[in-house]
C-alpha cells in the first residue's frame, strides 16, 4: 500500500474538502483525486463519500483508519531513521500533558532534548487524558501524560493520585472529614471539561451516579474559584491541590479513595520514532535529576 496515497487520503478527511486538502500537500485536486481512486481499485473499497459539502469517510474508511495512520506512523519512523543514519537532525515530535503539574518536568525535558536534536520541530499540546491517549494511539502524537487509559500504546507508572472534593467554606458538607460519592446528588456540580471523558466522569460513571448539572468549565482554576463563589462542588486531581493557592474552599478525600494511576503513554515500541525514543531518554533522565 503505498503510503503517500494513504496520505492524501488522510488529510483529504482532515480537511473535509478535496481543493483544501491538495493545497496542504502541495497537488493538484484531480492529482489528489487520482491518488486516492487508485487507492479505492487497490483495496477494492469505496472510501470517501463525496457531495456538495465536501467529503466524509465511508464505514469501511473510518474501520480501516487506525491501520492507515500505523501505517504512516511507520513509514515516518523508517523516514527519521534514514536521517539519522544519514547523519541528519530533523524531524518532529508531539508530546503533551494532561496536568498542569507535570508542564515544568515536561517543558525541562523538551528543552534537555532540543539541546541534543536542535533540527528536531517538537509540538507541546495538552488535553483531557481520554483525548490525549486517542491522540497517541492513532499516531498524532508520541508521548503524553495522562491517567491510565487502554489503548494501543505503550504505558509507564509515574505516580498514584487520587480524586480531592472541593467544598466552599461555611458549606454544611465542609464540616464532613470526608464525601462520599452520593453527596454530589445534594450539589450543583462543577463540571470540568463539559461533554467530555475525563477522571471525574468515569468516577461518577463507575458509582452510577449523575450529579446535578450546574457550570461548566475547562479551566480547573476557574473551577476552583467558582466553587469558591458557592457556585456548587467539583473533583480536581490531588496533584493539582498543591497548586490551589490563596482560595477560601474546604479540600476533602472521599470514601473509599478514588485512585488516579498517572503515568506516561508513548507509541508502542515497533513504531516509536528515533526523536520519540531519544524523547524517552530525556524525559526519564530529567525525571531523575528532580527526584534525586
Amino acid at each position: 500500500m503505498d503510503s503517500i496515497k494513504v496520505r492524501a487520503l488522510l488529510e483529504t478527511i482532515s480537511a473535509g474538502r478535496l481543493a483544501k486538502a491538495a493545497e496542504a500537500l502541495g497537488y493538484t485536486p484531480s492529482g489528489m483525486s487520482r491518488m486516492i481512486a487508485a487507492l479505492e481499485k487497490e483495496l477494492g473499497l469505496t472510501l470517501l463519500l463525496r457531495d456538495r459539502s465536501g467529503v466524509a469517510p465511508t464505514a469501511a474508511c473510518r474501520d480501516l483508519l487506525p491501520a492507515f495512520r500505523g501505517l504512516l506512523a511507520a513509514d515516518d519512523a523508517a523516514e527519521e531513521a534514514v536521517r539519522q543514519v544519514q547523519g541528519l537532525s530533523a524531524g518532529r515530535l508531539t508530546v503533551g500533558a494532561a496536568y498542569s503539574r507535570f508542564y515544568p518536568l515536561l517543558s525541562k525535558a523538551i528543552a534537555d532534548f532540543s539541546r541534543q536534536h536542535p533540527g528536531v520541530n517538537v509540538e507541546f499540546i495538552e488535553g483531557t487524558s481520554s483525548d490525549l491517549a486517542h491522540a497517541v494511539a492513532d499516531h498524532q502524537a508520541d508521548f503524553c501524560i495522562i491517567s491510565k487509559r487502554l489503548g494501543d500504546f505503550d504505558w509507564q507508572l509515574l505516580l498514584d493520585d487520587e480524586l480531592i472534593a472541593l467544598v466552599p467554606k461555611n458549606h454544611p458538607l465542609a464540616a464532613k472529614p470526608y464525601m462520599l460519592a452520593e453527596d454530589f446528588l445534594s450539589e450543583p456540580f462543577i463540571t470540568i471539561y463539559p461533554s467530555q471523558e475525563t477522571d471525574n466522569s468515569r468516577f461518577f460513571a463507575k458509582h452510577g451516579i449523575r450529579p446535578p448539572e450546574g457550570y461548566g468549565t475547562a479551566d480547573v482554576l476557574a473551577a476552583v474559584h467558582m466553587v469558591e463563589a458557592g457556585l456548587g462542588l467539583t473533583l480536581v486531581n490531588g496533584i493539582l491541590v498543591a497548586q490551589i493557592q490563596d482560595v477560601q474552599v474546604e479540600k476533602k478525600p472521599l470514601l473509599p479513595a478514588a485512585s488516579v494511576p498517572i503515568g506516561v503513554a508513548v507509541t508502542k515500541e515497533a513504531t516509536r520514532s528515533p526523536a520519540a525514543e531519544a524523547f524517552c531518554r530525556a524525559f526519564f533522565a530529567r525525571q531523575r535529576v528532580i527526584q534525586a
